[in-house]
């Protein structure tokens, strides 16, 4: 009879150990896995900021501002920090900067958590005829304006009429120099 009472005590011991066991690889295969995401994470980040073509400047602020170079133009992005289809125009724009690396610079001022960016924006909107931002991405691209973004070939468009016309709301309407 005690022979069977150890027995059974044993197996139960043998059991938890087996359970703490798998609880303890599960807990650390989470863990391991959960710091590769955020390596994999960081290393994305990182290799998206190399794939990136200069000028695209996300983090622009008036002073930054300059004359466009000769035979190209400003995209003045207004956006917003975890914002989808602001990364979805980001993108859009970085691939297209792969194809056309001197036609244009891109300026990029964040307006949900920057109130100086929020303000230059609105100082934009209203040179467009808007009397604020009303949704991010916004963009001006010469003389047009792009509430949300959808529509990728408008914005090269644009970026093609705008280097033709020469224009440019900043340096035409809101710092007249």
């Amino acid at each position: 009879m005690k022979s069977e009472k150890i027995k059974k005590i044993i197996t139960l011991l043998i059991v938890l150990m087996a359970v703490c066991g798998l609880m303890f690889v599960i807990f650390n295969s989470l863990k391991s896995s959960d710091k590769k995401e955020r390596n994999d994470n960081a290393e994305s980040l990182a290799s998206a900021e190399k794939r990136t073509i200069a000028p695209v400047n996300k983090t622009a602020s008036e002073r930054t501002i300059a004359p466009a170079k000769a035979g190209s133009v400003n995209v003045y992005m207004f956006w917003g920090e975890g914002c989808p289809h602001c990364k979805a125009q980001w993108e859009y724009l970085e691939s297209i900067r792969k194809q056309y690396p001197n036609e244009f610079q891109v300026y990029g001022f964040e307006v949900w958590h920057n109130k100086n960016n929020l303000k230059l924006g609105n100082k934009f909107a209203k040179a467009v005829g808007d009397t604020e931002i009303q949704s991010v991405p916004y963009t001006i691209i010469g003389d047009q304006k792009f509430n949300g973004f959808s529509d990728g070939e408008k914005l090269l468009e644009a970026i093609i009429q705008a280097k033709d016309k020469k224009t440019d709301i900043y340096f035409d309407k809101i710092n007249k120099n």
